[in-house]
């Protein structure tokens, strides 16, 4: 009997006493290198040119907040589209750019706001002001492109890694990512140094056609303590989307306003045309 069981335990798989050996778990990257993480955004950046999403949104700020659907679509180098939809498939705003042009449409008032894609224009429409360049790279599920080496150390008491980098468009990120898998947990964008333009923390990490997304993503912005929750319902990455798409005309009948004329909006702006959540019961 003890021959046969000393026979069984040589064998993979063979349950014993002490019960079958424990799967080993992915390697931690404790040691992972700037130019390893650099090469892993390179990849996912030439693997993920577009996407187009559609998402529950719900806006929290100190004064109100709002709840509504968006069609999202962004393309690489630096066109988006957000499509703000309200209750009854209503389409409360359209912000749209190419990377060179600005389009806001707002059908409730009749009016196109119009200029170029700066950081502070896109600010006056979206609950946060970030450059461009670091939305759409955001969106696409990556970190903005870094201009030299990025800075890596590992944090055993949380199981992950910091990665800060000075990005090209001119920002600073300072990423947190699993250990592990090296998914992105946390995204804290600086803008202009030492200002942080947002804070970013990411839900689970799923597949999408063969890429992974996260399923929810939430954007604090400090300066006008209000937090924007992602929640997507459907992704579809390296979507073909027609260029025309980020060029909108300006309806007939629209007036047609330079977004640079406008006075600043409050800290607590919010997607312009949505009315607030209802108040909760006493």
């Amino acid at each position: 009997m003890l021959t046969l069981a000393l026979l069984l335990a040589g064998f993979p798989g063979c349950r014993t006493e002490q019960g079958p050996a424990p799967t080993p778990g992915p390697p931690i990257w404790k040691d992972l290198t700037p130019a390893q993480w650099r090469a892993r955004q390179t990849e996912r950046a030439a693997k993920v040119l577009s996407l187009r999403a559609y998402a529950k949104v719900k806006v929290e700020a100190p004064k109100r907040k709002v709840s509504f659907s968006e069609a999202i679509s962004v393309a690489r180098p630096a066109s988006a589209r957000f499509d703000t939809v309200g209750p009854f498939g209503r389409v409360i705003s359209i912000l749209a750019t190419d990377g060179r042009t600005l389009r806001f449409l707002s059908p409730g008032e009749r009016r196109a706001y119009l200029g170029r894609p700066t950081a502070e224009n896109l600010g006056r429409f979206l609950p946060f002001a970030l450059r461009l360049e670091d939305i759409v790279e955001v969106l696409l599920g990556g970190v903005p492109e870094p201009s030299g080496a990025p800075e890596v150390r590992y944090l055993p008491a949380e199981g992950a890694l910091e990665v800060r980098s000075v990005n090209r468009s001119g920002s600073v990120t300072l990423a947190t990512v699993d250990a592990r898998t090296l998914d992105l947990r946390r995204l804290r964008i600086i803008d202009p140094p030492p200002a942080v333009a947002a804070d970013l923390t990411y839900g689970p990490w799923m597949p999408q056609g063969g890429i992974l997304f996260p399923e929810s993503l939430a954007i604090h912005v400090p300066a006008r303590d209000v937090t924007m929750r992602v929640r997507f319902e459907k992704l579809d990455p390296n979507a073909a989307i027609d260029p025309a798409l980020f060029v909108l005309p300006s309806p007939r009948g629209f007036a047609s306003i330079p977004i640079e004329s406008l006075a600043p909006l409050p800290e607590e702006n919010l997607t312009p045309g949505l009315a607030p959540d209802a108040a909760p019961s006493p």
